[in-house]
């Protein structure tokens, strides 16, 4: 934190210590050197403070395996793919995002389409989802996630609008019973 408030003096001259806690809490699951990297990387390319998501992201992509490819760098890796194994082999890719773009499309469409530009233009537009949730995924905390797999584990929850009308509904079959009704 004092790397950051020497490098933005005209923004900030001291962090509130919650301020600097919650940096500390959200940042403390990154290896140092990558979170070292990310900041001198923003201090070096933004003028403004960094939000702990800048720099989670950053530290992240960092880390080996964790860089996104771009859509474009996507494409290309899936028509090397389908001129070294074609329609009949398996691929292998880079990200899992785009095996998971790849999967969704269907591999054998994909190799045989008759409309190339067509394919580019869809795969293209889905693995822009598919990158969006798996940047989420890896931007969430380790505790977060951890809760969000236990909630996974469990099933579907019973939404709070159902709870609040089988309260009511009991409240008024034992409030009907003590009436007398």
């Amino acid at each position: 934190m004092e790397l950051l408030i020497a490098a933005y003096p005209d923004k900030r001259t001291e962090l509130p210590e919650a301020t600097t806690e919650v940096y500390l809490r959200c940042l403390n699951d990154l290896p140092f050197e990558a979170l070292q990297a990310a900041l001198l990387t923003h201090i070096t390319t933004n003028k403004w403070f960094p939000t702990i998501a800048e720099l989670r992201l950053k530290s992240l992509e960092f880390l080996p395996g964790n860089r996104m490819p771009t859509a474009t760098e996507a494409w290309d890796e899936v028509t090397s793919e389908i001129s070294r194994v074609h329609w009949d082999g398996v691929p292998q890719f880079s990200h899992p995002a785009i095996a998971k773009t790849v999967h969704a499309m269907g591999w054998r469409q994909i190799c045989l389409s008759e409309t190339p530009g067509v394919e580019r233009a869809h795969f293209l537009r889905m693995y822009e989802t598919y990158a969006k949730r798996a940047q989420e995924d890896m931007l969430l905390l380790p505790e977060v996630a951890q809760v969000a797999e236990r909630l996974a584990l469990r099933g579907r929850a019973e939404p709070l609008q159902d709870k609040i009308r089988l309260l009511a509904d009991a409240k008024t079959i034992i409030g009907g019973k003590a009436n007398g009704q």
